[in-house]
């Protein structure tokens, strides 16, 4: 009988992994947890695990330390990347020292159970960097929109090591002149209305954005999506 994979799933919120881990309990892979770099670390050096699926903005080590550590002790180890927060060059940073893929925050079972299959299945390879290469990449900067010395000075280390980016203030701008291709329908820059001439029937007749609606019918349909950190009402918006 084939040995179901090993999977280990990193991220601070206890609530993720356990959804991470009760979808690919589904498909019969043993999966376990950590909710810090240094207690995955501690799990992966007593026993053998397929694959690392890592949340990167995490306070204290970040998934990208992680990920740099677990490269350099457990090469064969494959790696996935999973947040909703960092940015574009964040993710390229995380392929390029060895992740096989990243996924965005929030994704449904069927997204995250097809990435750790092609994962698992060879489908997805490692990005030809050297080894000087991934030494040269920043670990550090992983776009936290504030300085974290500046807050350390005014609040102590140990209450910024556990500001992410989501603790992030929300600052509402108020736009001066109207947007090019604004409908006042949906509120909202508009491609049909662009692409229209600003005569979208469907608007002016139902007095209803028809793209809200078909978001709205796409979002229905995406009911099985997570994401862990939604249901912390007490957070900052980002």
């Amino acid at each position: 009988m084939e040995t179901a994979a090993k999977i280990i799933v990193v991220d601070d919120e206890k609530r993720i992994c356990h959804n991470v881990e009760k979808i690919l309990k589904k498909n019969n892979y043993e999966v376990t947890h950590a909710t810090s770099a240094q207690e995955a670390l501690e799990k992966m050096a007593s026993d053998s695990y397929s694959l690392l699926i890592s949340d990167i903005v995490m306070p204290g080590q970040n998934g990208l330390e992680l990920l740099k550590l677990v490269k350099e002790q457990w090469p064969l180890t494959k790696a996935l990347m999973m947040t909703a927060y960092a940015s574009t060059d964040t993710a390229l940073k995380a392929i390029r020292m060895g992740a096989l893929d990243y996924i965005p925050k929030p994704f449904t079972p069927a997204e995250l159970r097809s990435t750790v299959e092609k994962a698992l299945n060879d489908e997805l390879v490692e990005a030809s960097t050297t080894e000087a290469e991934r030494e040269s990449i920043d670990v550090i900067d992983i776009d936290i929109p504030f300085d974290v010395d500046e807050v350390a000075e005014q609040t102590g280390e140990e209450y910024a090591k556990m500001l992410g980016r989501s603790d992030m203030p929300v600052v509402e701008v108020k736009i001066s002149e109207p947007l090019e291709n604004f409908c006042e329908v949906g509120e909202m820059v508009c491609d049909i209305f662009k692409k229209l001439g600003a005569t979208c029937k469907a608007g002016i007749k139902t007095a209803a954005c028809p793209q809200k609606k078909a978001k709205k019918k796409k979002d229905s349909a995406r009911k099985e999506a997570f994401d862990g950190k939604k249901t912390h009402r007490h957070r900052h918006a980002v």
